[in-house]
């Protein structure tokens, strides 16, 4: 993890530390955009700008003191229109990454809008939650995007992007991971005890930190934030999934809390988390 963590140099100023863009968020469902944002904050990101339906942007601009909000058009309450794709992609485009889905929504109006983003982004792109789903029945696109892409889903989505049984993916948890990971050409994590990080190349890391600390709502959506202030900082979309369930697991093992640990308060000690394994401890 030293060897691949992102170092950071003593005169650099906030455009050096690399730019995030997360789309997430819908009225209901702001939580997770917060969290995926936050998280990417404190995982060392130097700006993050959030895209979110125009009927969140209010809330979460209140919530988010720093990041940058901005209102996404909509067809209704909180259902993309078709305006939200080039609003989205020119400014993920002009950035270093491209999180999304925490908490968008699944209206066919919404899946559609977040199929043409990852159709014409440029830039890596972190794809959970809500993309996920826009993604069941069309992982054709997977193949035909022009950008890096880490996938980060738990046993359930993934057993329904490839249909098959939750059992079934957590009875053969490598070698699904594996062979989706080469097929897709995507870093794959999928979570769980253990959580198992598949590489298009055949490499696979299989995580060593965390607990049942981490089974609470909200703290996939934290791993996002993670992985995408990360990857803005000059390493690869590889390196940065890797690193960032590292640190997600860590940070809830300096915690110290068993049971209790709110997504929200996990993103907190991620900077302890880093210091520890820059320290080699």
């Amino acid at each position: 993890m030293r060897e691949l963590l992102p170092l950071r140099k003593a005169d650099a100023h906030k455009g050096d530390a690399g730019r995030a863009v997360i789309c997430a968020g819908s009225p209901g469902f702001t939580g997770a955009a917060a969290l995926s944002s936050y998280a990417a904050v404190k995982a060392g990101a130097g700006l993050v700008a959030l895209y979110t339906p125009l009927s969140s942007r209010d809330v979460l601009a209140g919530k988010l003191t720093e990041v940058m909000v901005h209102g996404l058009l909509e067809r209704m309450p909180g259902i993309l229109g078709g305006g939200a794709t080039g609003d989205v992609v020119k400014n993920a485009n002009a950035a270093d990454v491209l999180a999304i889905g925490p908490g968008l929504g699944t209206s066919e109006s919404t899946q559609q809008v977040v199929r043409d983003i990852l159709l014409q982004v440029q830039v890596p792109v972190v794809i959970d939650a809500d993309a996920l789903t826009a993604l069941q029945g069309h992982t054709e696109i997977l193949t035909q995007m022009q950008a890096a892409k880490v996938l980060t889903p738990h046993p359930g989505e993934m057993a329904r992007l490839i249909g098959k049984e939750i059992s079934e993916i957590n009875a053969d948890r490598i070698n699904i991971a594996t062979q989706y990971a080469q097929e897709w050409n995507a870093v794959l994590v999928l979570k769980g005890a253990p959580t198992v990080i598949a590489c298009p190349d055949g490499t696979v890391y299989v995580n060593s930190t965390g607990s049942s600390a981490l089974a609470t709502g909200g703290s996939g959506d934290v791993l996002t934030g993670i992985i995408a202030g990360l990857a803005a900082q000059e390493i690869t979309l590889q390196e940065a999934a890797v690193c960032g369930v590292y640190l997600h697991g860590k940070a809830a093992d300096i915690s110290g809390i068993d049971i209790g640990l709110a997504a929200g308060e996990l993103a907190q000690f991620l900077p302890e988390a880093r210091c520890e394994v820059l320290k080699g401890n």
